[in-house]
């Protein structure tokens, strides 16, 4: 070690590369992936997701093949559906708060427009059942959590 000012122990005192390659353990090699196309085993949850459109006032479902007109409203509480904020170029970073060009901006982004940019914004509805896991765990609660600090 050398000749040191305050001779105080630093972090680096007595830890040679060599020290440090020792204390690592060995690690092991990796399993290999599975293709990208393949469906990913999740964690105790099997949800089945479809792409669905929702008003964007009360959050209502719409029924399949329900076609948006400028003029048509919400089934459930009657706002416009053919607004800025259903529409799939909404996007609050861009110029007039709208991916596409549009020549003016519109003031009411909730109220019914003619916009000839206009899509209806799909949502993924991950609605489903829960996969029971063989041997998931307890039923009751208190006996899950009693089973987070136990000593082992």
């Amino acid at each position: 070690m050398a000749e040191r000012k305050y001779r105080q122990r630093g972090y680096m005192d007595g830890y040679g590369r060599d020290d440090r390659a020792k204390q690592r353990p060995p690690q092991k090699p990796r399993e290999p992936r599975p293709p990208a196309d393949l469906p990913r085993p999740g964690r105790g949850m099997e949800r089945s997701a479809n792409e669905v459109h929702r008003c964007s006032s009360c959050g209502t479902t719409l029924m399949p093949g329900f076609l948006v007109t400028p003029e048509s409203g919400c089934p459930s509480c009657g706002a416009a559906l053919h607004c800025c904020r259903n529409c799939n170029s909404f996007d609050t970073s861009a110029r007039y708060e709208c991916a596409q060009p549009v020549p003016a901006a519109i003031s009411s982004k909730s109220a019914g427009n003619q916009c000839e940019f206009f899509q209806m914004r799909a949502v993924l509805d991950a609605t489903g059942r829960r996969s029971a896991a063989p041997g998931g765990g307890p039923a009751d609660p208190r006996k899950a959590f009693d089973a987070l600090f136990k000593k082992h």
